[in-house]
Parts: C-alpha cells; structure tokens; sequence
C-alpha cells in the first residue's frame, strides 16, 4: 500500500496533467473529433474537481491521520494502566517476592 505522502504527491502529478490537457483542448479545438470535444472539456472538469476534492482531503505533510492519532491515544491510556495495575499489585503483601 501507498504512503499518504506519495498519494497527495501522485493527486498533484494528476492535478497538473488535467489542467495540461484542458489547456491544450482550449487552445487545439480543431484537432479533436467534432463530437468529442464538449464531453472531453466536461470530463477534465470533472476529474478536476474530484482531485481537488481529494488534495482536499488527503493528508498534508506534517499532520497524522485520525488513525494515528487514536492508535497513539489508546496506547497511552493502556500503558497508563498497566503502570496503575503494576504499581497496586506491587503494595499487595500477597505478592510480595519474600516467598
């Protein structure tokens, strides 16, 4: 699987290469199909607002996904009991090590 950072960088790479292509479609009508033309303009729209919508989302370099985060989180608050359980069980005279 694909780190975010190399999937925010491809999202750019594609970004950039719609918006090369809906300038070139701009600028060369005559060379595209008749009937192909109109559809090929909305279709770089589309895909363009679906990539902004996705560097929308994505992550930015720099912050941890929510994933993460809760991970970090719940490790934390497990390692904080365990230290608790560890120190209670340590004042228990039933535990002791005197054997």
């Amino acid at each position: 699987m694909k780190s975010e950072n190399v999937m925010y960088q491809e999202a750019q790479t594609w970004k950039k290469q719609n918006e090369q292509i809906r300038e070139w479609l701009l600028t060369h009508p005559m060379r595209v199909q008749p009937g192909m033309w109109s559809p090929a303009i909305n279709l770089t729209e589309v895909l363009g607002e679906e990539l902004e919508r996705e560097l929308k989302n994505a992550r930015r370099p720099g912050r941890t996904s929510l994933r993460y985060r809760l991970q970090y989180l719940l490790l934390s608050i497990l390692a904080l009991q365990r230290r608790s359980f560890k120190t209670e069980s340590g004042s228990d005279p039933q535990c002791g090590s005197n054997g």
